[in-house]
């Protein structure tokens, strides 16, 4: 059922694992899943009806069911002596085999699920409309069949197919066989289901990973799953696996139980395919180790099946999840998968209730823990649609660049809903107000018994006004001293309207002047030694990405010998970063086709990273410090100590210790800001449970690879980072060269670079 969250309207769907479906429209009425003809199809998906609260159980429905594409039982064997098949239907031999549905495994197989009707069919082995035989029946073991392999597509609306089923492939299927006869039978079985799935315009078709048994390798199922992706491109096709295998369980495949390596090899044969994700079945075993869980979060993950073994009895005979479950079924609450219960009911619910009762007992108990999960703040609400969304970075030109360059779009600016989360981050201006007010208090202190006037204010970077506003409301609290002017530098030409109109129309701007680009004369403008404190918000993502060691060095006339500039200093920060979902969007052909780079892999990234997981902590990289005086220039952690023009140029080299075996695709960078004092801001993750912490709108600088990395557990990772300057550009090449070496991105600034001459 689509579970709602009463206070911020976040859903998820939750479904039922059905190992054997009779009627498919009898499943569907009898566990009260939600349907829509092909007429509901046409009306806007926006109703309100089909949403229930959370812990109103009583009115809500089950999203969708999984079902079989066919009956599990029925083994189709197929005459591989000829492709060519006859006109009047698909010439099949059964063979009847009492092994059922494949070897027990306690999570995913031999454990008939779904309601007690298909479960008690079952074990009768009768005949559904799969076609199912008895096997207790004296028959010859091969039979020509001519009728269908499953159930016709005209058992439900076009619609319903398309919104309350997902297909599974048959477990019988052992891609990975050692015995080539099986192998080919299973290969022609394998595309047969597919293709109807296919037909069925399904959302997923969910496919078994080959976990134990006898095999001959990953090799041929990844082959056909392959080949599956590219013969079926409008098909999902999820890999079922469970978070953890029993110890005891024989398996070469996976060590230690944990499934993650299986499917990262199946994932890496398929090229990270767009259309393959993943089905995470959740049993009674979690992993211990740390880290472990949290390489999920990278993943593509779909679909997560709950087995009612997951769960344990509470005194009054109520399903419950244990606080680790919890902890990573809450946890998976924020990628909003689809939920799926799975597996028989316990007797002991059975004793009381109805199939369909017990399982809505599950579903009740997951609506009311996701009903209590915590209310996002505004400023995560709002932006929540920027989520794993690569934005490219400012280029930075002049306003006599942008003129002769008609043809530079949104993303070389900042857009106007970029700026409108930097507004509603207001944890940032608080900061930046508290460090304002403390340097006007000690300027007034210093001031007191002379002949002086008020402050006067250089903001670089207004956006919006949102800086702005903080020196005016700095200025009112008590003690502060009083300003004369506010001098605001803006280079976005169109965010430069909105600076002008609100000191037109605001009398508490009246002090306002608005300077356009970075052509601004900051000496003729505002006067030689004239400004006593510099406050900025052109800290972008990684601190230096928008160039502001290099923009404070061509207004140092204009600050006073004491000015005091916020932040007085800076560092980044960068981490090793897995995220399938950025590496995939950026393989994506459409994505290619709107960015500005014909090098998409050579260009930094700005994003907020929802999708992904930090390999290792972040560690210090570039650090600047900004002038505290007119005649003392910026200065870098690199810079020499000659009299000349100083050099931003830097280049480091981290290592990062690796515990747990994950694919790297990139970096992510952050920043640590000092503002005044003792007083700073960071958007370091392992700061944001701070005072000083950023929010929602300091998102990550992503420095992509073109190939992801595979690190092995235990090991060392070793990546370089240059930030290169000539003439009138600065750039940022990089590379990893431990494990392995790969190539240098943006080789001499050719993808992206950034422009500091006016």
């Amino acid at each position: 059922m689509v579970v709602t969250h009463e206070k911020t309207g976040e859903r998820v769907s939750v479904g039922v694992d059905l190992i054997m479906v009779r009627k498919i429209r009898d499943a569907l009425d009898e566990f009260d899943v939600l349907r829509r003809n092909e007429a509901d199809d046409q009306k806007s998906s926006a109703s309100s009806a089909t949403t229930t609260p959370a812990r109103k159980g009583g009115d809500s429905v089950f999203d969708f069911v999984l079902v079989p594409l066919a009956h599990p039982r029925y083994e189709r064997m197929f005459d591989l002596s000829s492709k060519t098949q006859p006109a009047n239907g698909t010439r099949q031999l059964l063979n009847l085999s009492s092994r059922g549905s494949g070897a027990a495994l306690g999570l995913s197989r031999g454990a008939p699920t779904g309601s007690l009707r298909s479960s008690r069919a079952s074990a009768r082995g009768g005949s559904g409309s799969g076609g199912s035989i008895n096997p207790r029946d004296s028959l010859p073991n091969n039979i020509t069949r001519q009728e269908p392999f499953t159930r016709p597509d005209v058992d439900l609306y076009t619609g319903e197919w398309m919104g309350a089923v997902l297909g599974k492939v048959s477990e019988w299927i052992r891609l990975d066989s050692i015995h080539d006869r099986v192998r080919s039978n299973a290969e022609e079985a394998f595309f047969q289901e597919l293709a109807y799935a296919a037909h069925l315009s399904l959302r997923a078709a969910v496919v078994t990973a080959p976990i134990g048994g006898p095999s001959g390798g990953i090799a041929n199922f990844g082959s056909c799953l392959n080949a599956a992706l590219l013969r079926f491109p409008t098909l999902q096709i999820w890999l079922r696996l469970p978070v953890r295998v029993p110890d005891s369980f024989p398996s070469s495949r996976v060590k230690d139980g944990d499934t993650w390596e299986l499917w990262n090899a199946l994932r890496c044969m398929c090229d990270s395919h767009p259309n393959l994700g993943v089905a995470l079945e959740v049993g009674a075993l979690l992993p211990t180790a740390p880290g472990v869980l949290e390489r999920w979060t990278a993943e593509p993950l779909h679909l997560m099946l709950l087995s009612t073994s997951a769960f344990q009895m509470n005194r009054h005979s109520f399903p419950v999840l244990s606080k680790p479950h919890q902890a990573f079924v809450k946890a998976a609450f924020r990628y909003q998968p689809q939920l799926a219960i799975c597996h028989r009911l316990p007797p002991k619910i059975l004793e009381t209730q109805t199939v369909t009762r017990g399982y809505r007992l599950y579903i009740d108990y997951i609506a009311h823990m996701f009903g209590k999960q915590p209310v996002p703040s505004p400023q995560e609400q709002f932006c929540a649609k920027y989520h794993d969304v690569l934005i490219a970075p400012p280029k930075l030109l002049a306003p006599q660049q942008l003129r002769a360059n008609s043809h530079v779009d949104a993303p070389r600016l900042i857009p106007a809903l970029t700026l409108a989360a930097v507004e509603h981050d207001t944890a940032k201006y608080e900061c930046y107000t508290n460090a304002l007010h403390q340097s006007f208090v000690d300027r007034a202190a210093a001031a007191a018994g002379s002949v002086k006037g008020g402050l006067v204010v250089l903001a670089l970077g207004g956006a919006r006004g949102g800086m702005v506003n903080a020196v005016i409301e700095a200025s009112k609290r008590p003690g502060a001293a009083a300003l004369v002017a506010i001098h605001v530098v803006e280079m976005n030409p169109m965010a430069v309207q909105t600076l002008r109109s609100c000191a037109a129309n605001n009398k508490e701007w009246s002090c306002v002047q608005v300077h356009q680009g970075r052509g601004f004369n900051a000496e003729r403008s505002v006067g030689r030694k004239q400004v006593d404190v510099c406050v900025t918000d052109l800290l972008g993502a990684l601190g230096d990405d928008e160039l502001l060691p290099e923009w404070l060095e061509t207004m140092a006339a204009a600050f006073k010998d004491d000015v005091v500039c916020i932040p007085s200093k800076f560092e980044s920060f960068l981490a090793p970063l897995s995220s399938d979902a950025l590496h995939t969007s950026l393989r994506d052909a459409s994505f290619c086709a709107r960015s500005t780079s014909d090098h998409p892999f050579d260009s930094p990234y700005i994003v907020c990273i929802n999708r992904g997981s930090h390999v290792a902590p972040a560690q210090q990289c570039f650090s600047f410090s900004l002038p505290a005086s007119s005649s003392s220039s910026l200065s870098s952690s690199s810079s020499s100590s000659s009299a000349e023009k100083p050099s931003y140029s830097q280049q480091r080299s981290l290592t990062f210790n690796v515990s747990e075996s994950r694919v790297l695709h990139g970096f992510a960078g952050y920043f640590e800001a000092v503002l005044y004092k003792d007083l700073t801001f960071s958007t370091r993750p392992e700061a944001t449970q701070t005072a000083g912490a950023g929010g929602p709108s300091q998102f990550a600088l992503y420095f992509p690879l073109r190939a992801p990395v595979y690190l092995v557990h235990d090991t060392e990772c070793t990546f370089e980072l240059w930030r290169r300057s000539e003439s009138a550009r600065v750039w940022y090449e990089w590379a990893v060269t431990a494990p392995e070496i790969t190539a240098l991105h943006n080789v001499m600034g050719h993808s992206f670079s950034m422009t500091t001459s006016a």
